[in-house]
């Protein structure tokens, strides 16, 4: 459907002459497809407005949102009043109902009328580089272009990787990361891929992604794994794991830790060389959640250590869109042996979001704002607050403004509860959501246009995680944070990443080395982290025991993180919940209980402490600092090593601003490894390091063919890591090394 038949479709249900719009008929495009779901929310809303489902606060804004996207009017039936609303509508002179963005004073207009897109033009794409598919990637997916030069160096660097080694990918939200994972699920004739996801959600949607890009795939090839499944389902899995049938299979880091038997197919598959790959899906996950949040994600370093041990072929891949410096770090100490480590790094900021920071006066100030905001700002909108009980305030405020098709998601929200927001957020039920940090990673939803911020991040990395949820689908979006500055930094400061005294530290590390149920051998040590520390602890929590558990966990990472200790294994009681962790002691002053040990200590404590501080300074300082700086300043300053100035609009000013247009996407070299080739494909290419390849045609198919009775089999083994990977590409050029993915 155009644009005129969407209107046409709309007039029609408010006049009551058709029931809906069909969601499986929305365009590919994605600004097409935000026109599209935009009228399918306001379509569905009408019904549901009918239907006393939702108040007429809810229909009115979503009518607002359509009404300044599509810069039109409608006729208004006589069942939907909007005298005296305070959303911007108003009828012209011929009876139409049109929309004005109607804002308060202290926002720009200019950077919140963006949020609704009125008017935007989408950019020309560049044709700078050739995007060409490769004929084993067209056979498998029926693509004939990547997305962009970015996923292709990311999907050609991860299919080109050799056995054993483990490669980091950075590539930016909505760049493409899930073709990586088809590709290399089906780069040999058999084998499995395992790829860890953060949450079911997303193993369920990748899934489906798989099996709709995949087109040689069978029905048992492709499945997702997690606790909840029935038990025949489970039991399905894990036959076709031991029957070789099982392609590509997507769990999270808890359904593979705790499920013994799993554990158990898993290792057998890899013993005869079943199991090909490990894909760590958002994986600076494991650092910044692994730590104390959900710590089944730092099992997966013994787990896949102990794994590649047995199985030396073993690739291994971590993707994520941005990495901090020291997660990096991390990262190739845990999950690389030795050298065998590659960065393929297309870190870039994110091009969608549009910055505003509203500063009020006192708390009483905040709470009429934060109406206000909920109010006037484009929706689908996520608002981000600190803690559970804001997000139900929330919640109240915005009902006492008419505003009920409102959901909130927080630390306490049941599992179950948890599954039916996730379902009705994707299906367009509702389109707000007041969400602690707990909401966001896996959750399907592109084309969030705002993200309210009500509270103020510890550091910027959670901050743009956060902020990142909004403009998935590419469009501009809007980065809104209201706070009262002399309170929120003063809760912020507070919630800033704990870290524990150096005394406590000491007291939780020597309770567990020294505890009878700890058990030592001649180099390792397993700790038994449900010990209680020599000192009283029950000031953490109301369960004093599983707090107890956390803060050993915490403190075994930490040593872990500094290097001082190795992680070998963590193996959980499923029934009881208990981790015992097997460490091999790599500073020897952890042995006894020393001065030199409290000194230590103390070392580590302020090194991680000074970093947490550092963190939250840089939000502060953005904060205080206003429109007298460029509000993204602080994630291309410090936070993300590898990405150039870029920000969309904010207080400061409201033209883009990209300090480096010309850079090339792919920021690091990838030096090695370089495969050894033969005379005859230096005789091919002479001593250059391109050739091209002028055609008439589109056909892959044709193409391949040329190829192949051109060039020598060679170059399919060896061409990309011999020019590609050794060096930066030459790439304007009409065909480059067209070379197969097996």
């Amino acid at each position: 459907m155009d644009k005129g038949q969407i209107q046409e479709c709309i007039q029609k249900i408010l006049d009551g002459k058709i029931g809906g719009m069909s969601k499986e008929r929305y365009p590919n495009g994605s600004l097409e497809k935000h026109y599209y779901m935009s009228a399918y929310r306001l379509a569905k809303f009408i019904k549901m407005y009918r239907y006393k489902r939702i108040a007429l606060g809810d229909l009115l804004i979503s009518l607002r949102n359509y009404l300044l996207l599509f810069q039109t009017a409608v006729i208004l039936p006589v069942d939907i009043d909007i005298s005296e609303n305070p959303y911007g509508l108003r009828i012209d002179s011929e009876g139409g109902c049109f929309a004005t963005l109607n804002l308060p004073g202290y926002l720009d207009s200019d950077i919140i009328e963006q949020g609704f897109m009125a008017n935007y033009v989408e950019p020309v794409k560049s044709n700078k580089y050739f995007l060409g598919v490769t004929p084993n990637i067209y056979r498998l997916t029926g693509f004939q272009r990547f997305k962009s030069i970015r996923q292709k160096l990311a999907v050609t660097g991860a299919l080109n990787m050799p056995e054993g080694y483990t490669v980091l990918v950075s590539l930016p939200t909505g760049g493409g990361k899930s073709l990586i994972t088809q590709t290399m699920a089906y780069q040999k004739e058999e084998g499995l891929t395992i790829t860890i996801v953060p949450t079911v959600s997303l193993a369920l949607d990748q899934v489906r992604v798989a099996n709709d890009n995949i087109r040689i795939a069978s029905e048992k090839e492709i499945a997702c794994y997690y606790s909840a499944m029935g038990r025949e389902e489970k039991r399905s899995i894990i036959d076709r794991i031991k029957n070789r049938k099982l392609r590509l299979l997507f769990i999270s880091p808890e359904a593979l830790i705790k499920n013994t038997e799993f554990k158990q197919v898993i290792d057998d598959a890899n013993e005869v060389g079943y199991l090909r790959n490990i894909i760590i899906d958002e994986a600076h996950i494991v650092i910044e959640w692994g730590n104390f949040f959900r710590v089944d994600y730092q099992c997966l370093e013994p787990w896949r250590n102990n794994l590649y041990e047995r199985n030396p072929k073993l690739k291994t891949v971590l993707l994520s869109a941005t990495y901090e410096k020291n997660t990096v770090k991390v990262l190739q100490s845990m999950f690389s042996g030795g050298d065998r480590w590659i960065e393929i790094r297309c870190d870039a900021l994110r091009r969608e979001p549009r910055f505003s920071l509203v500063i009020a006066k006192s708390m009483k100030d905040k709470n009429i704002k934060t109406k206000e905001l909920l109010r006037c700002l484009p929706r689908p909108m996520i608002v981000y607050v600190m803690r559970p009980d804001q997000a139900e305030r929330v919640k109240e405020a915005a009902a006492e403004i008419g505003i009920t098709n409102v959901e909130t998601f927080t630390g306490k929200t049941k599992a179950d509860e948890r599954s039916r927001i996730i379902d009705e957020w994707s299906e367009n039920e509702f389109d707000i959501i007041i969400a602690t940090s707990a909401f966001g990673v896996g959750v399907d939803k592109s084309d969030v246009r705002t993200v309210l911020h009500l509270y103020v991040p510890d550091n910027p990395n959670t901050y743009y995680q956060e902020l990142s949820r909004g403009g998935r689908d590419g469009l501009p979006s809007l980065s809104v944070m209201c706070v009262y500055p002399q309170e929120d930094l003063e809760s912020a400061f507070a919630m800033t990443d704990k870290v524990l005294s150096s005394e406590k530290i000491l007291g939780r590390w020597d309770s567990m080395l020294n505890s009878p149920t700890s058990h030592r051998d001649m180099d390792t040590c397993t700790l038994d982290t449900s010990v209680k520390p020599k000192y009283n602890s029950v000031d953490y929590a109301e369960d004093a025991s599983l707090a107890d558990q956390r803060w050993n966990i915490y403190v075994i990472l930490l040593l872990r993180r500094y290097n001082l200790v190795r992680v070998l294994d963590m193996v959980v009681e499923p029934q009881i919940q208990t981790y015992s962790i097997r460490v091999s002691i790599l500073d020897k002053r952890l042995l006894q209980i020393t001065d030199d040990t409290k000194l230590l200590i103390e070392d580590v404590r302020t090194k991680e402490w000074n970093k947490n501080e550092k963190d939250f300074r840089m939000m502060s300082r953005a904060v205080q600092q206003g429109s007298r700086v460029c509000w993204s300043e602080m994630f291309y300053n410090t936070t993300y090593s590898r990405v150039s100035e870029y920000c969309a609009g904010c207080n400061n000013h409201k033209n883009i601003v990209d300090s480096d247009p010309m850079r090339f996407e792919l920021v690091k070299k990838v030096l090695a490894p370089i495969h050894g080739h033969s005379a005859e494909l230096d005789n091919v290419f002479a001593g250059s390091n391109e050739a091209i390849l002028f055609v008439d045609t589109e056909n892959i198919d044709l193409i391949a063919k040329i190829i192949n009775s051109t060039f020598p089999a060679q170059i399919t083994e060896h061409c990309l890591n011999k020019y590609w990977l050794g060096c930066y590409p030459v790439v304007n050029f009409t065909f480059q090394y067209f070379c197969d993915i097996g």
